[in-house]
């Protein structure tokens, strides 16, 4: 079993390193392709879409290689794979260095504060510095868009917690292959 369980994290490193060249950099972006892949709408990937889901990305598995990584992603058992599902899968724990990384990106922003406003941490995020737009895939209007929406939505008060600052990066991490840690 702890074979089948490195083959599930390679293939999860696999689907996010997939996503990641897609261009694909947070969850929002990650329900949109789930939900690509849902032919009957019904929310869930049955097996055939899942398969579909994998082989577009260009994770190819063998038929028994197939069932038991669906197994691993269907998660509640119930024959289909929720996003919820397919995000817990390939959702890891940051490494020490990503997570040591943010923290003191958030000591610079706050200047050791508890909380910053929403607002001076829209004004202090360099967009045109994101390895997205340094690379030319995106433009810094897009990603600092995404940034607005999503970290927007972890405000409360007009204010963002480091416990949210924190958390609006271990989201991304969930599409983040390792090698790009």
């Amino acid at each position: 079993m702890a074979d089948w369980r490195n083959r599930v994290d390679q293939i999860c490193s696999k689907i996010k390193f997939q996503l990641n060249a897609r261009g694909v950099d947070n969850l929002v972006q990650l329900k949109d392709v789930f939900l690509s892949f849902d032919r009957d709408g019904n929310g869930v990937l049955n097996q055939l879409e899942f398969e579909e889901f994998l082989s577009k990305l260009g994770v190819f598995l063998a038929r028994q290689e197939l069932r038991v990584v669906y197994d691993h992603f269907d998660m509640n058992k119930d024959g289909n794979v929720q996003y919820s599902e397919l995000v817990a899968m390939l959702k890891s724990d940051m490494s020490n260095e990503r997570l040591a990384m943010v923290k003191r990106a958030w000591q610079c922003l706050s200047g050791g504060a508890p909380q910053v406003s929403f607002e001076s941490l829209v004004q202090r995020y360099n967009a045109p510095a994101h390895p997205r737009v340094t690379s030319r895939e995106k433009k810094a209007e897009t990603i600092m868009s995404d940034f607005v929406g999503l970290m927007g939505e972890k405000a409360q008060g007009g204010q963002i917690s480091e416990e949210a600052f924190i958390s609006y990066y271990a989201e991304c991490n969930a599409v983040l292959p390792p090698d790009r840690d």
